[in-house]
């Protein structure tokens, strides 16, 4: 969804809440909230998103919606994760998994299933997220449902990554563009598995064809109008420039992904002023590399819990 199509969903839930709100029709009010929360989170906007999610999970409450306060926790995690709170998102996603095993809601499953995997992941905690991603696989081709297969297909290349199994990485990787090529319509998940191919052709030393997966995933991000996508695929660029012994450009890529990080108050900002600063020891910018690590030292930048 483009940017001008995010402003009139916008202008449209905001009118719709207005009207649920004279009729006092809380369900509604509490629909569209959720509905604003998912448009701040993709625009970027964390705190705006937190409150409308607050304000949604209240109501839900109010009027006993069960599907609807587990949809609101799943989407309160998803929140967390972007902040990389993972001990937060990990308790929003576990009771939203549990109210969805409660109301026998397969798709909510399926999702908070693939979620925990990837938490795991980012804690480094390989076989509890191999066991999710294994779960969660299954749970989205019973339904089915092929955004979901796609996505899991990436989460399982990026694991075979870690383990440097290239080839079973290369598999993955590919089933999951090829199910976005085909059947579903989304730049922002293109963007990343075309940066997961890129770190597959740098761990193979074709650091061209790297190069060319990361500027694709740049310009699905900009069509997405994902800044986070932007600032994801910058970061990749300088690490690929870093590795060829491009220096400048290196740095140019860290600090233009750095200042959307920060911008959009997203956890990675730490771990790229640190990618930054190996870069600024290479350029002999010793003072700028130490002013970096002050910045950090007094907490300028949250680290991923």
């Amino acid at each position: 969804m483009r940017q001008g199509q995010l402003d009139a969903a916008e202008s449209s839930f905001t009118h719709a809440l207005e009207l649920h709100g004279e009729v006092k029709n809380r369900l509604g009010e509490a629909n569209i909230l959720k509905f604003i929360g998912n448009l701040h989170l993709r625009r970027d906007q964390l705190d705006e998103a937190n409150i409308s999610f607050s304000r949604a999970l209240e109501l839900y409450r109010e009027v006993q919606d069960r599907q609807g306060e587990a949809n609101t926790h799943r989407s309160i995690g998803n929140l967390h994760m972007r902040r990389g709170d993972l001990g937060q998102a990990k308790s929003f996603f576990t009771r939203a998994l549990e109210q969805y095993n409660e109301i026998f809601d397969q798709w909510g499953i399926a999702n908070c299933t693939l979620r925990l995997g990837q938490i795991s992941f980012r804690r480094q905690e390989f076989e509890a997220a191999e066991t999710a991603f294994s779960q969660a696989l299954g749970l989205w081709e019973n339904i089915p449902d092929n955004w979901g297969i796609a996505e899991t297909h990436e989460a399982i290349g990026e694991l075979h990554l870690q383990h440097m199994q290239l080839d079973e990485a290369e598999a993955s990787l590919n089933r999951a563009l090829d199910t976005y090529a085909s059947k579903v319509t989304s730049p922002r998940d293109e963007a990343l598995t075309n940066r997961s191919i890129g770190e597959l052709h740098i761990l193979r030393g074709q650091f061209e064809d790297s190069e060319q997966a990361f500027r694709r995933a740049l310009s699905l991000g900009v069509a997405a109008g994902s800044r986070l996508e932007q600032g994801q695929s910058h970061r990749c660029l300088g690490k690929l420039f870093l590795k060829r012994g491009d220096f400048e450009a290196a740095e140019s890529s860290y600090a233009s992904a750095l200042r959307t990080f920060f911008e959009i108050g997203d956890y990675q900002a730490t771990p790229c002023l640190l990618d930054l600063g190996k870069v600024w020891v290479q350029l002999g910018k010793i003072e700028e590399r130490d002013s970096a690590d002050a910045e950090i030292l007094n907490g300028l930048w949250n680290t991923v819990s």
